[in-house]
């Protein structure tokens, strides 16, 4: 799930493109599922969840993603990566509420 901050003067969906770009190495069409808001105790920030559909080949710019992991959503969503037997991951709160979110188009694409 890549993610970013938005530049001065681009729209959140030339945001979101230059973003996959960057750290999925991918073009696509995208379309805009949900505009949300993450709070904390100590933050809020506003986001634009969008989702594209690709083939790839996927990559990366070094320069901007440290590593890419893969993860079954469903495994994902049931917890399955947490803790040291399952490799340790850090998923932040958010990336399961997404994942949840975007389960409809996932179960569409899985039918086609």
């Amino acid at each position: 799930m890549p993610g970013g901050h938005q530049a001065f003067g681009h729209t959140m969906e030339q945001t979101a493109n230059q973003e996959l770009m960057e750290e999925m190495g991918v073009s696509t069409s995208l379309t805009l599922h949900r505009i949300g808001l993450n709070t904390t105790e100590t933050q809020a920030e506003r986001y634009y969840l969008f989702y594209g559909i690709s083939d790839g080949p996927f990559g990366f710019d070094k320069n901007e993603v440290e590593a890419v992991a893969c993860f079954d959503c469903e495994k994902l969503l049931a917890r399955g990566y947490e803790g040291e037997d399952n490799g340790g991951f850090e998923i932040l709160e958010h990336v399961y509420e997404y994942t949840q979110e975007l389960r409809g188009v996932r179960e569409i694409l899985t039918l086609a």
